[in-house]
């Protein structure tokens, strides 16, 4: 989104940074930098690769990463409705209305064609009469309508958006994580504990699940090291593979096999005894 990227970059020249020192610290390529920036969303392979990289540039900047992507969702939402109400799906409420003025119509015409030993009662006053006050029935018998129907179209799309934005991303997530997980021959297996060392050999973004319990979310600079345990698995993002090394119950790991664009969603688990 424009506002958010035009928010970064104003924050980006306060502290006189240029792309190749901000690629250099968060392994984000410039060309996804400059995109955004742009608030050009289609640059990335997928939404959670834009909210990912947002995240990691946000945080770079020194800038509250969850409240900005919070904010951009909110915006996104709206965004959509708007768009939803001008691709004419009006009809929903607007059909309704129209039967109504021709079910007037269909009215008007059967009291003109009554048989005419009728005549002796002035037709023409009465009618005139009848027809102003059906009229204004009907109009407020169709502004309900439409009001009604407003009130349900928006309550759909709301809900119909929410839940394709949620399906969306979690098909995505899906999909990487059912492509990149990586089996761990790790010797002899600790019956009481997993453990899991990183060294960061270039500056890297990593979200790290032990048991399913976040341990870390963060960038590790080059020549950090840290270890944690977990009872079966863990789960690792990894926004810059190549920039770490990572070894499982003492086991060095190839976590670059499977990345898309140097990112790449690792799961190191238990091995059964044979």
């Amino acid at each position: 989104m424009k506002e958010l990227g035009k928010l970064l970059k104003q924050q980006r020249l306060a502290k006189k940074l240029d792309f190749d020192d901000i690629q250099n610290e968060t392994k984000v390529q410039v060309k996804y930098l400059e995109a955004i920036e742009e608030g050009d969303e289609k640059a990335f392979p997928a939404s959670v690769y834009y909210k990912s990289f947002v995240r990691t540039y946000a945080k770079y900047l020194g800038l509250n990463s969850e409240t900005l992507l919070q904010e951009y969702e909110e915006r996104k939402k709206a965004r959509e409705e708007i768009i939803d109400m001008k691709e004419g799906k009006e009809s929903f409420f607007v059909e309704p209305v129209k039967k109504v003025f021709k079910k007037q119509e269909v009215a008007e015409v059967k009291q003109e064609e009554e048989p005419a030993e009728k005549k002796e009662v002035p037709a023409k006053p009465v009618k005139t009469k009848i027809g102003v006050d059906n009229k204004k029935l009907f109009l407020t018998i169709a502004a309900g309508v439409l009001l009604l129907g407003l009130f349900v179209y928006l309550n759909k799309s709301t809900t119909s958006s929410n839940n394709s934005e949620v399906n969306s991303v979690e098909q995505v997530q899906q999909a990487e994580n059912n492509a990149n997980k990586v089996a761990v021959s790790s010797g002899p297996v600790s019956a009481d504990k997993q453990t899991l060392s990183i060294e960061a050999t270039e500056g890297v973004w990593l979200k790290i699940e032990a048991d399913g319990k976040e341990v870390f979310e963060g960038v590790m600079r080059a020549g950090d090291k840290q270890s944690w345990t977990a009872d079966n698995l863990f789960n690792l993002r990894i926004g810059y593979a190549p920039g770490v090394r990572v070894y499982f119950n003492g086991s060095l790991v190839d976590v670059t096999k499977g990345a898309i664009q140097d990112v790449n969603t690792v799961v190191l688990k238990k091995q059964s005894k044979i």
